[in-house]
């Protein structure tokens, strides 16, 4: 399952759902191995283009959160119908593989945030790493939008049991987070870029399902957050932008 619109001003996931769905049949015959679902995971956020209207639907997916026998907000209450659709949450869910789609204004490039939770998801992330190159040369010869670089991410402070994110919900889940671009905006180099991961995450679950799964490489260069950094401030707290 692909979901886009988790924050409802990222448009650039949104807009490559809809691409999606036009193009149903060219999706079943690419990946005849698999089955490929999409989700607009917070419509109400999207129509009214504002990240969310009272909680991120993005921290909703822990199990207080999910078993809440009152839902307080709009957002804790759509994780809840979500989590029926597409789980329960863990290894019984129903959907394999959840791939949220997000973007940011930071200069990220195109990233793929895994799991530890999730082996496959970094198994997978490894083969775009791979592939990635050779697309971003075909785009570039070929007159298209040029791919942004390429990185991935591994978040390791979660179980998925503990994880808030909207991809914990399926037995596997990644995100893909692309920028810089701005909220509310389609800018085609982004739709590109994130387009690019999609179909290179398809093509390898694809090959997985059909037993052709390529061996995963000794090592994969990744990612991790180790903390925040306080920019840099004169005496009193005023923000010094002059470095």
């Amino acid at each position: 399952v692909i979901t886009g619109g988790t924050h409802g001003n990222e448009y650039t996931g949104v807009y490559l759902l809809q691409r999606l769905a036009l193009r149903e049949a060219e999706m079943r015959q690419a990946y005849p191995s698999i089955a490929v679902e999409t989700l607009l995971a917070n419509p109400r956020a999207h129509a009214e283009n504002r990240r969310f209207l009272e909680d991120d639907l993005n921290r909703m997916f822990t199990k207080e959160q999910l078993s809440a026998p009152s839902p307080t907000s709009y957002e804790q209450k759509r994780a809840q119908e979500i989590t029926g659709m597409l789980g329960p949450k863990g290894t019984g869910a129903a959907a394999s593989v959840c791939i949220d789609l997000h973007t940011t204004t930071s200069n990220m490039g195109c990233t793929l945030i895994v799991n530890t939770w999730s082996p496959l998801s970094i198994r997978a992330a490894a083969f775009v790493a791979g592939e990635w190159a050779t697309e971003s040369a075909a785009a570039e010869a070929d007159g298209r939008p040029p791919l942004a670089p390429f990185f991935v991410m591994l978040a390791d402070g979660d179980t998925q049991e503990s994880s808030p994110h909207v991809c914990s919900v399926a037995r596997d889940g990644l995100e893909i987070e692309c920028g810089p671009t701005p909220q509310g905006l389609v800018r085609a180099d982004v739709v590109a870029s994130m387009d690019c991961a999609v179909r290179l995450l398809l093509r390898y679950f694809d090959l997985l399902h059909a037993g052709k799964a390529p061996t995963p490489p000794e090592t994969l260069e990744v990612y991790v957050d180790k903390g925040k950094i306080s920019f840099l401030e004169f005496e009193g707290g005023v923000r010094d932008g002059s470095s």
